[in-house]
């Protein structure tokens, strides 16, 4: 994976919590639907609200892409992501896939779907 791609870079910004990476890959309006039938996150003000809570609650997160597919205007990414959550407890396992619209190469909008496993 090219260290200066957006995927990079969400990864880094994921593990390390980054506010300025998020900043720097997500488009000021974007969209972001984390859960289908939800209404998404609108613009990065509600996306960097929803990244602080994840970062008090997620510790030791582990991202790996395991399949990418990009063009100039779209990436589509299945990914496995494990941390542990520290208000529950338990160490969570996710596997999902993400869809990204890029504009100027910003994610405009982003959807994720995921399943979860508890693996303790």
């Amino acid at each position: 994976m090219k260290k200066n791609n957006i995927i990079y870079m969400y990864k880094k910004a994921w593990e390390n919590h980054d506010e300025n990476l998020l900043k720097l890959i997500f488009h000021p309006n974007a969209l972001y639907y984390e859960k289908p039938f939800h209404d998404p996150l609108r613009g990065i003000e509600e996306i960097l609200e929803y990244w602080r809570y994840n970062a008090k609650v997620q510790r030791n997160v582990k991202f790996n892409v395991l399949r990418e597919i990009q063009n100039k205007n779209q990436i589509i990414a299945e990914w496995l992501c494990e941390f542990d959550r520290i208000d529950s407890r338990k160490h969570l396992v996710l596997q999902g896939v993400l869809w990204a619209d890029l504009k100027k190469s910003k994610i405009e909008c982003l959807t994720e779907y995921f399943l979860q496993k508890i693996s303790n």
